[in-house]
Parts: structure tokens; sequence; C-alpha cells
């Protein structure tokens, strides 16, 4: 009877184990899956082939309030339907550095960009497994490409880098701007990419920044400087930033432009502990000493929660070796960083580590192990030249062994520990020879900014709140695409040895590739569509921000009186519909409708759906007949 009473309760636990299992796999899939589906949003929400549609759902007050106060950069709830799929009491926020600093400086414009975080009211909400989406309003790109290209091209090369794709940003329905989206680099892209967060996450940005490391703040003395400036004495100050480099140290020859030798303004000479020589608003991430305070711009800007004493020894351990040249394979991902200097070398990308700013990186530790994440590329294809405007000939023929733009390699520790052995240089130019001949002499990136260029240009024509007019972006486009003509036939004569790869030991023998007829303004500036705060539009008579199509409608201004006064009755009375609807060109194919209730992932999730309902149902069934064998067995035994 004893025994009886024991098979029993075993039974019964046999039921509840099933039933707790199959429950597990039908309602909390994406939990507990151990396939990828956690991160199921890589497949399901970006797809760089296609528009992503975005409905920000905000009533008036709130919407204006938190534009109003932007430059607070805090978190305000909104519903949010991505490809017709919603998600309530999310979190949102404008963002930025100096692009945000403009904005918000600025009377005409509110494109901001935006953070939308889908946990920060409502613990455990993702979508599809992110927990975080960027949304960049493409403020100093013309072209609306840099940043496609720039991360299409990282992709190619393998850098471990956030997936992206285009963004049509409606507001309560009403179209407010193409922008591009990105993977934010947090818990799901280490998930993601690692198989695992539970390292450490930094981005090196400036001293005073906000305490989490939420990237783009400057230190808090400059963003006063900053605000108290008129237009004209910010752009000044701006200009003295970008164009300086160590204390009097002359600015290299494609920067120059009228302000050689210039210092770093005072406040960014040696910028602070964990900073280089020029300041800049990053890190050098060279090893000072043992002292946790050297290195507080790092600490500070942790991601993931506070750095312990543990943590800190391990990045200090990594850095010293790197810095010493020392076991680097074991302290730093050698081929990551061989790759992710082929992507930035060619992009002639300033606005970085490789430049004076010192910033725009993410550094991950696991293990003592370091590993830079490429971020911000919308001054990429030689934005930050702004000597060179007239003639692109210097930026189109940088030497790709001068891989920085400023200083010497020894101030960049991380680029001279991976270029220091003749083996790793040999390798850096194989990645280069594979960009050349598989990407671009392939015909790959032909095809594919073609199909882009027109699944994206009815979004550019109707776009409400453009910076750039559409004239201006089809002008940009041309020009971006000779720079790229240009910088691939330059570097592939620098792998030839037709022209040297260090600018240094170049002579007039020399014959350069002709760059003299791109002007890279063109492809936009740093500050949007003026060209800089108190400068006229490029684009001619009609205001900065306005944009006429090729019909010659115009569309809403987007300035911020008419936000605050009349958001919905501006649009509804401009608005041109969406791209969608008009019939305009593109792929009809690769173009989703908008705001539908189920898109593709939808199905997708509904096919696994059932799938999962029917190992249930197999679980259940074989578990009841086993307790039905096991009894009978017992059962004849006696």
């Amino acid at each position: 009877m004893k025994k009886e009473k024991i098979r029993n309760r075993a039974s019964v636990e046999i039921i509840i184990l099933a039933l707790v299992f199959t429950s597990i796999l039908a309602y909390f899939p994406k939990e507990h899956q151990a396939d990828g589906s956690s991160t199921l949003y890589a497949s399901s929400v970006f797809d760089k082939t296609k528009i992503m549609n975005v409905n920000i759902i905000m009533d008036d007050d709130a919407w204006n309030d938190m534009l109003n106060n932007a430059s607070a950069e805090e978190y305000c709830s909104c519903d949010i339907e991505i490809n017709g799929r919603r998600y309530n009491n999310v979190g949102i926020r404008p963002k930025g550095n100096t692009s945000l600093r403009n904005i918000v400086q600025d009377d005409t414009t509110d494109r901001f960009s935006f953070k939308v975080e889908f946990d920060h009211y409502q613990k455990g909400q993702s979508l599809d497994g992110l927990d975080k989406l960027s949304l960049n309003n493409i403020m100093a790109d013309s072209t609306y490409m840099k940043e496609y290209i720039t991360y299409d091209i990282l992709s190619y090369l393998g850098v471990n880098s956030s997936l992206f794709s285009y963004a049509s940003i409606h507001r309560n329905g009403e179209y407010w701007g193409l922008y591009i989206a990105f993977e934010a680099i947090e818990d799901s892209f280490l998930q993601r990419t690692y198989g695992k967060s539970d390292g450490k996450l930094y981005k090196p940005e400036s001293m005073g920044g906000s305490k989490g490391g939420e990237p783009g703040d400057m230190p808090d003395e400059m963003k006063k400087k900053l605000e108290n400036m008129t237009e004209e004495e910010r752009k000044a100050y701006m200009d003295k930033m970008m164009q300086g480099g160590d204390q009097g140290q002359q600015a290299p020859p494609d920067m120059q432009g009228g302000n050689q030798g210039q210092q770093v303004p005072p406040d960014m000479q040696n910028g602070g502990p964990g900073r280089g020589p020029g300041g800049g608003m990053g890190s050098d991430l060279a090893y000072k000493d043992d002292n946790y305070d050297s290195y507080d711009v790092i600490w500070e800007s942790s991601i993931l929660g506070d750095a312990t004493d543990a943590d800190k020894d391990r990045v200090i351990t990594a850095l010293k070796n790197i810095s010493n040249k020392e076991n680097v394979e074991e302290y730093l991902d050698v081929d990551q960083m061989l790759r992710y200097i082929t992507a930035n070398v060619f992009v002639a990308n300033d606005d970085s580590y490789f430049g004076n700013m010192l910033h725009n990186y993410y550094l991950y530790e696991e293990n003592g192990k370091l590993c830079m994440l490429p971020w911000d590329y919308n001054l990429a294809f030689g934005g930050m030249a702004m000597g060179a405007n007239g003639d692109a000939t210097q930026v189109v023929n940088r030497g790709i062994d001068d891989v920085i733009s400023s200083g010497t390699l020894e101030d960049r520790p991380f680029l001279a520990a991976v270029l220091s052995t003749d083996e790793y240089m040999e390798q850096y130019h194989q990645y280069l020879k594979e960009l050349m001949d598989g990407y671009f002499a392939s015909g790959v990136f032909e095809a594919n900014v073609s199909k882009i260029k027109k699944l994206i240009t009815p979004y550019i024509k109707s776009d409400p709140t453009a910076f750039y007019t559409f004239d201006e972006f089809e002008k940009g486009y041309d020009t971006l695409m000779k720079f790229i003509d240009a910088r691939v036939e330059s570097i592939q004569k620098q792998l030839d040895g037709e022209i040297p790869a260090k600018v240094a030991e170049r002579t007039d023998k020399d014959t350069l590739v002709d760059g003299s007829d791109i002007t890279l303004n063109d492809m936009g500036t740093m500050f949007g569509g003026k060209g800089g705060p108190g400068e006229e539009n490029k684009g001619g008579d009609q205001p900065a921000f306005e944009n006429k199509d090729n019909g010659g409608n115009q569309s809403p201004s987007g300035k911020k009186e008419d936000s605050k006064k009349q958001d919905s009755s501006n649009k509804e009375e401009n608005q041109q519909g969406r791209p969608d609807e008009q019939g305009g060109p593109g792929d009809p194919g690769a173009m989703m409708p908008e705001f539908e209730k189920a898109n593709e992932a939808d199905k997708s999730n509904e096919k696994n759906a059932w799938i999962l309902t029917g190992v249930s149902i197999a679980v259940m069934f074989t578990a009841l007949v086993f307790i039905k064998y096991f009894r009978r067995r017992k059962y004849r035994s006696n």
C-alpha cells in the first residue's frame, strides 16, 4: 500500500513537471528558449533592405514638453508602434551631443534624435528581445547614406557592430521624417554578439557625463559655456575644438584651412583623467599608473552598473599590457581591432578614437580582454576635414598606413599595439584588399547603394522636417559616390605600391588621385543644413528646414512655434501623404505597409506558437503513456 502511494505521488509529480515544462514553452518562449529567440529582433525588426515603420504615440502636451526640455535628456512615457506592433508605456528621450545642443538653440527645427527604451517603465518588456533602440536624425548628412554605408562596410568586414535600417518616423500617425535606426549597444547587443551579457561595457566620453554612461554628454562646464554663447561664438569655439591637437600642435594638412597651429581651447587641454594629450572628449586608453582615479572617464561611463574594484583591476592590467605591447592578443581582440581599423580608414572618420576627439566608441571587457566597438558615423567621409572643403584630394589620398588624423600612432595605444608587427600590418592590408575586391570591385556596393537610393527617395522627397532640400540630397549623393570612387582608386594604388601608403614618404613625382571636383561640404556639415550656426542655408532663399519636392508642394517647416501651437493642424494641411501611398520610385516589395496589424515577424511568431503547442501536446501525451505503462507494469509484478 505504501509503495502504491509512492507510485501515485510520483505520477502526480511527473504530470506537474510536464505541465510546468509545456507552460514555459507555450507562454514564455522568449525568456527560456535556448535557440537564439532572445535576440529574435535581429531578423524580425532590422532588415537593412526595408524601411522600419515607427509610430510614436504621445499627446501634444507630452510631446511638446519633451521637445521643449530636450537638453535635460530625460525619459518620457509613450506608446510606440514598430512595424504595426504596439508597445505600451515605453521610455523615449531626445539624445545627442553637439547635434542636440544645436537643435535646442535653433528655433527652426525640433528634429531631435531619439532613444527608445522598451523596459524603462515596464520591466521585462522588449522589442523581440531588443532593450533599446536609437533613432538618428541624419543631421550632418545631406546624402542620407554616410552611416548606412559605413555600417554596411563594418558588417561586411565582420566587425562587431550594431544592426541598422532606415526608419520612417511618425507621430500619432503623421509622417515626421526619415531617420536611421540602430541597435543600441547594451545588454541585447552583447547577448546577440557574444551569446551572453555578463561582461563589462564602457563608453569613454566626456567628464561630467551622466552616471550610467548615457553616451553623448559634454562636461557640465562646457555645456554652460556653449549655452551662454551667441551662435557665432559657439561656432568659432567648436571650430577651435575640432581643429586643435596637442597644445600648439599643427593640424594635419587636410584640416588646416586657415587655423594652422590652432591651440585647443583651455578647457579642452589635457581634458582630465583618462584622456589623451589633446584633450578630446573621450580617452586615449593609455596606461598611466595603477591608480583608479587616473581612469575616471572610463569608470564613470560604465553602462551596465558601476565598475567594482575587480573590474577596474582587469581593465588597468589590460591597458598596461596593451600600452607596453606585451601579451597583446591576451588582452585585446586583435582581429576585431584590425577589421575596425580597415573600415575607419576607408571612410576617413575623424570624429572617433582615430581623430582628435578620442571618442565615439564602446569598450567591452570580458575576462580581462578588451574589444573596441564602433559608434556614430554621421561625420564619416571627411566630415571633420574642415579645411579641405574646396579640394578633397588630400582626404581621398590619405595614407592607409596613416590611420590617425592627428598626433602620433603612439598616442593611440590600441592602434599602435595592433600595427606594431609585420604580421598584423599584413593582415590589415589583407582586409583592405578584401574590401576593395569583394565589396567594391565585385559590384556588391554599387548594387546595394542603387537599391537603397531607390528605396529612400520617396521618403526624402516628402520628409517634412528634413535638414536638406531634395536637390541638396541628390547633389550630396552624387558627391559621396565620387568620393567613394576616388577613395577606392587611391587605396587600390596604395596597396599596389603606385602611391606610398604613408604621406611622409610621398614626393612630387607621385601622382595622386584627383579629388579637386569633390566639395566635402556638399555631403553635409556637422551643423546640419545651415552649414553652421548663424550661416545662411546653402540651398538658397528658402528657410533652412523647409523642403520642397519636385512637385512644388511645400512641406511643413518643422519650426518650434508650429509644433507648439499648431502641431496637428499644420501637418494635416500640408502633409503630402506617406511615401508608400505616393506611388513613388522604389521596390514595392521592399516597402512595408505602414502600421499593418500583422507583419512578417508576427506570422513567424504565430507559426512558432503552433509548433510549440504541438511540442507541448507531445510531451503531455508521452508523460501520460509513461505513467500508464509504469503503473501497469508494477501491478502485474504484484
